[in-house]
């Protein structure tokens, strides 16, 4: 599990939290519970196949005012997964800005089935849904704010996306 956190203060007041989640695609291991406990209170949306839903909702935390602290995430075609739901969730009620380029939806689960010939099947079994109705594993998420650079347009000290979602950071009020 990898993801980086940056925050922007002013005058030693935190201003505002920047999760980058760009290269996260990660299901077991990934800290979700936690995430949302800290910066989401209520419903976040539903895992569901063709027989069950099960409704995810957290009691939200606050930690240093991290329930109301302005949050950016970045995304790129490489979130997925549990990172992928976390800030679809977010963006879905309004609780973070998504900065950075679409995802892919990665966010199914796949039933495996043996084969006699002792090959696999793989099919995806559950997806999520968001509160607001969308299926997150059909859709992917649209940022808010676009940006697009690949990995070569990020250099030491100027990474486009970042810079974009610091920006953004720094005009809110």
């Amino acid at each position: 599990m990898r993801f980086a956190l940056q925050a922007l203060s002013n005058e030693g007041e935190l201003k505002g939290l920047v999760i980058d989640l760009r290269v996260v695609n990660a299901t077991q291991g990934w800290p979700l519970d936690t995430m949302f406990t800290l910066f989401h209170d209520g419903a976040v949306g539903e895992l569901y196949n063709r027989t069950q839903k099960q409704p995810l909702a957290y009691d939200g935390e606050d930690v240093a005012g991290s329930q109301t602290l302005p949050l950016i995430i970045l995304v790129g075609k490489n979130t997925g997964g549990f990172a992928e739901v976390f800030a679809a969730s977010l963006q879905a009620d309004e609780r973070a800005i998504i900065v950075g380029e679409p995802t892919p939806g990665d966010v199914e689960t796949q039933a495996s089935f043996l084969l006699p010939d002792g090959s696999r099947f793989f099919i995806d079994s559950t997806s999520y849904r968001l509160t607001n109705g969308d299926d997150l594993g059909q859709n992917g998420i649209t940022p808010n704010v676009s940006v697009e650079a690949g990995w070569d347009d990020i250099l030491p000290g100027n990474d486009p996306v970042l810079n974009r979602a610091i920006e953004l950071l720094e005009n809110t009020k």
